[in-house]
């Protein structure tokens, strides 16, 4: 019989007396390995410091045992490794490395560690964690990598938890069962609705006849109806079509309404003066090279850009991509590009740094675009309509990255460049990113490290590799 490593009791987090999870049991075995997963803000790494002891309830909001220590690769990389000039990558790559070849621990937790690492990096860590004995509870948006580490899940969504054996193709594979089973069950009561509305119609219908008939004939001055008979008759009639309508409606009532299904839509951007780019190849390299610290990046190569392309940048982590990606937006020697561009950036850990303002005030105080379509784009971001006075302090490391996405996408430009944009990001905010780039009208450049995301939005994809830029 497997051994408790954690058990929840009757667990509730409230913050600013909200409640945010509420947990009534949860049991973790020493041989578990979760994945956590769950839209940015539903709680994963709140559920996650409750499990790791970084986080405890209030007294009276439940219990938590522990039966082994736990240690834990925490999402945000520690401000020292952001100003010695390391990469996101080779910053991750240390701290990862110094938790699997440090001193045993019988439970390992981390939250989002492939943010940052390339290809060879995930492959490296999915290495190492598959010869790990012990628990291991991981919060990340890599489907792949989650498939490859664990062989349990639990989905954060609306302050509960859920619990699943299998790993995310599996859970997804439930999800989308239950998606076609909703359909099929909301068609049958469409379908139930308009038939018992149909007879519900064919009964007014036939009483207001019914009615008309018997006041025609008391118009009629050769008859000499039996007035008693008429009215009973009348009677009679109105008391049997008003019992079946009730029956009907009581019926209608019974059948319940249409259960929701959550879908999200591809955006259209409208055209502005600024994302009205004429030329055919905005940004071009003419024997383009370019060395930093005395190191040589980019040997000379020509490229072309082509306007309105969604152009993917790939290649290993420290090849170049983040200093390609300022070059081109500093215009740099060896590049020829439009005085028309305008360049919007979203750059790798640019989400530490938020102003002391409202969603609505910064998302307002830099666009072309009208209120409702700035909504639009929160909407297509997972934000509510209430959450457009929500101050940007109070949001989670998720929903910051959200809103700059957001900024980055509204704000006046024809080129916008996305350096790592899917880090952070759970599985829907990937897809509606997918849905943004897709919609928008002028061109995008982008670096990820998720092949499954370059396969569905790149038109084009370039690699760096032995110092050139060569398109695939």
């Amino acid at each position: 019989m497997e051994e408790l490593a954690i058990k929840l009791k009757d667990v509730e987090i409230e913050f600013d007396g909200k409640t945010v999870l509420d947990i009534p049991e949860l049991q973790i075995y020493q041989n578990d390995r979760i994945g956590i997963i769950g839209d940015n803000g539903a709680g994963k790494t709140t559920l996650l410091r409750l499990l790791t002891g970084q986080l405890t309830p209030a007294q009276g909001n439940g219990q938590i045992t522990r039966f082994c220590d736990i240690n834990v690769f925490d999402q945000l990389p520690h401000h020292d490794d952001l100003t010695n000039h390391k990469s996101g990558g080779e910053v991750s790559k240390q701290r990862l490395t110094q938790i699997l070849y440090g001193d045993y621990m019988p439970a390992l937790a981390f939250d989002e560690p492939t943010n940052h690492l390339d290809r060879d990096g995930i492959n490296w860590l999915i290495s190492e964690l598959k010869y790990y004995y012990g628990l291991l509870i991981i919060i990340s948006h890599d489907q792949f990598f989650l498939d490859k580490t664990i062989n349990k899940v639990i989905e954060v969504k609306d302050g509960t938890i859920t619990l699943y054996s299998g790993n995310v193709s599996d859970v997804l594979q439930i999800k989308a069962q239950e998606k076609e089973h909703i359909e099929k069950a909301n068609a049958e009561i469409q379908k139930e609705k308009q038939r018992l509305e149909s007879s519900l119609k064919k009964q007014q219908t036939s009483l207001a006849q019914a009615r008309r008939k018997t006041k025609n004939n008391k118009n009629i001055k050769d008859t000499k109806p039996d007035r008693l008979s008429s009215s009973k008759q009348k009677d009679t009639v109105e008391k049997s079509a008003n019992k079946v309508m009730k029956s009907i409606e009581k019926r209608l009532d019974s059948v319940g309404d249409l259960k929701k299904i959550e879908s999200q839509t591809r955006i259209t951007f409208p055209k502005t003066k600024t994302t009205n780019l004429h030329a055919a190849y905005p940004i071009l390299g003419d024997k383009f090279s370019l060395i930093v610290d005395d190191h040589v990046l980019f040997e000379p190569c020509n490229f072309s850009f082509k306007n309105n392309q969604k152009i993917a940048i790939i290649g290993k982590n420290g090849v170049g991509k983040t200093q390609f990606f300022k070059a081109i937006e500093a215009r740099g020697e060896g590049l020829v590009i439009s005085p028309k561009v305008n360049f919007s950036n979203y750059s790798q850990l640019k989400y530490v740094d938020l102003p002391d303002q409202s969603i609505e005030d910064y998302l307002l105080s830099d666009t072309e675009y009208t209120a409702n379509f700035v909504r639009s784009v929160l909407a297509q971001l997972g934000f509510a309509y209430k959450d457009f006075t929500k101050s940007l302090q109070v949001l989670s490391g998720g929903e910051r990255v959200r809103i700059l996405l957001a900024r980055t996408f509204l704000q006046p430009s024809n080129v916008i460049i996305l350096d790592e944009a899917t880090n952070f990001m759970d599985f829907n905010t990937l897809q509606a990113l997918k849905h943004l780039i897709i919609g928008y009208p002028g061109m995008v450049l982008f670096t990820s490290h998720d092949q499954q995301f370059v396969n569905d939005v790149a038109d084009e994809v370039f690699e760096i590799k032995d110092k050139h830029l060569n398109q695939l």
